[in-house]
């Protein structure tokens, strides 16, 4: 599996996204490059085949298996890294090649990790992405996880999901997959409450809770996705120092040992 998407990284598309954040997140988007997790706005082709959920089939393990066993159920968004070697600048076109990094199967469930590289006019690597998509039959559950950095960890502030940002991050994103705007479809055939968060989106407000409270840019990411958020849910965003890098977790505000998002930064 080889993709290429290109994109030209509009400053007007970026504007749409801090509208819809704006009064709510603190920092401000630059007004000359992307910071780290912004591209996942951009690069999101929509000419491809898509599965009965809504989302692109051509990534999961019975197409890449050319195995009609392998159709499940659910697919998520499990985990990532991130890592911005140069500046995107705003208004230039880039390209995104996607690219099969493992697909591995484990206690019934795939995983399919795929790596997506940016790369500029001369080709030259601009930021390199991992991430992987979870395959599963399992019905939703929500999943308990105490951290350190929930306990000892600085509070950085709260968010709340609404279920018009939900819906309208999808547009901006591209993203058609149905669990994030059918509410009847993501209840009575996947099994959720209601419609839920997309990954990208809850990074996307971690990171710029983080990149402000440490006043450097980040240039590097690894996060790990453990439970859904609903909308309307109020979620706290915790930093935990390191050496050299910084733990930063996203919880249920009301409920603090529901863990959604945890990610550990690296800074320039």
């Amino acid at each position: 599996m080889n993709e290429v998407v290109k994109d030209v990284i509009n400053p007007h598309h970026l504007e749409k996204f801090s509208g819809l954040i704006r009064g709510r997140i603190p920092g401000k988007l630059s007004s000359h490059s992307l910071a780290i997790g912004d591209h996942l706005l951009f690069f999101n082709a929509l000419n491809r085949t898509i599965g009965r959920d809504g989302y692109f089939d051509h990534q999961s393990p019975k197409n890449l298996l050319k195995d009609p066993r392998y159709e499940y159920l659910r697919r998520v968004w499990a985990k990532g890294q991130i890592e911005l070697l140069r500046p995107l600048s705003l208004g230039q076109e880039y390209a995104c090649r996607e690219s099969l990094k493992f697909i591995k199967r484990i206690r019934g469930d795939h995983y399919v990790c795929l790596e997506r590289l940016i790369v500029g006019s001369n080709g030259e690597s601009l930021l390199r992405e991992l991430r992987t998509l979870a395959y599963t039959n399992s019905p939703p559950r929500t999943r308990n996880a105490t951290e350190t950095a929930v306990r000892n960890g600085a509070s950085l502030g709260t968010f709340t999901f609404r279920d018009l940002d939900i819906i309208i991050y999808g547009q901006l994103s591209c993203n058609p997959h149905r669990i994030h705007w059918d509410r009847r479809y993501s209840q009575a055939v996947e099994g959720y409450r209601d419609i839920i968060v997309q990954g990208p989106f809850a990074l996307q407000v971690l990171l710029k809770f983080a990149e402000d409270a440490i006043g450097s840019s980040i240039t590097k990411v690894e996060y790990r996705n453990y439970n859904y958020i609903y909308p309307d849910t109020e979620v706290e965003v915790n930093l935990l120092p390191g050496q050299g890098q910084y733990r930063v977790c996203m919880n249920d505000a009301r409920r603090p040992e529901v863990m959604f998002v945890q990610a550990v930064v690296s800074c320039q």
